[in-house]
């Protein structure tokens, strides 16, 4: 078992994880990246009151032109 910095640890650029170099399973490897980049992600709000309006909106379009809504109520 080694340690290294957290820092050096998650960086993915100019690296290359194989069989002899890491014990990670290539899935858990994956999953790691993915998690890195959700986390780096910006954190963008979400209007409710914009998407309510929207979707409203198509509910009464496709009432209008007599299709039913796949809208469920929960």
């Amino acid at each position: 078992m080694s340690s290294v910095a957290s820092e050096c640890a998650f960086i993915t650029g100019g690296r290359i994880l194989d069989p002899f170099r890491s014990s990670l399973t290539p899935k858990c490897v994956q999953c790691l990246i993915c998690v890195q980049a959700w986390l780096r992600q910006e954190i963008k709000p979400i209007c409710v009151e914009e998407s309510l309006e929207f979707l409203e909106k198509i509910e009464l379009e496709m009432a209008n032109s007599g299709r039913s809504s796949s809208i469920v109520d929960l």
